[in-house]
């Protein structure tokens, strides 16, 4: 007599490992049918556990370098002005400021600003082309602002 299992609420006959809930059997291997001249189950198939090549290895991150220095080199050539990179230095026309004082480091030009700001005059620096540092003022307040740094 065939052995009867019930699997949520459905019968089937046989071992309950070997079929799933549709009824089908499960962990069978594809095969050569019985009498066709092989076995009933089918050799096991094993991983390929061979080592990979280091050439192969390093073929896609070398060639994504590749592309990029490439792509990095186009774009240089495309948008590169053909001139070497300046240091920056303000134009000599600074539109409505004045110079008071032309100075050779930052901080004289600093003690400079120091007195024109507690008379109540604005200024800024700006360093020139020759490397030296102007003091400006507005055209309006330049009178003044020269007596106080004289």
């Amino acid at each position: 007599m065939p052995r009867i299992t019930t699997v949520a609420g459905r019968r089937y006959p046989g071992n309950p490992l070997r079929r799933n809930l549709n009824g089908r059997s499960v962990g069978a291997r594809p095969g050569p049918p019985r009498g066709a001249g092989g076995s009933a189950l089918a050799p096991r198939r094993r991983c390929q556990t061979e080592r990979v090549p280091l050439p192969l290895i390093l073929a896609g991150p070398l060639s994504a370098l590749a592309i990029v220095a490439c792509l990095a080199l186009v774009l240089r050539w495309t948008f590169g002005t053909g001139q070497p990179a300046r240091p920056w230095s303000a134009p000599e026309d600074f539109g409505l400021l004045s110079t008071v004082a032309t100075v050779d480091d930052p901080e004289t030009a600093s003690g400079v600003r120091r007195v024109l700001g507690e008379a109540g005059i604005r200024s800024t620096v700006a360093v020139t082309r020759d490397a030296r540092v102007s003091v400006l003022v507005f055209d309006s307040e330049l009178d003044r602002a020269r007596r106080l740094v004289n």
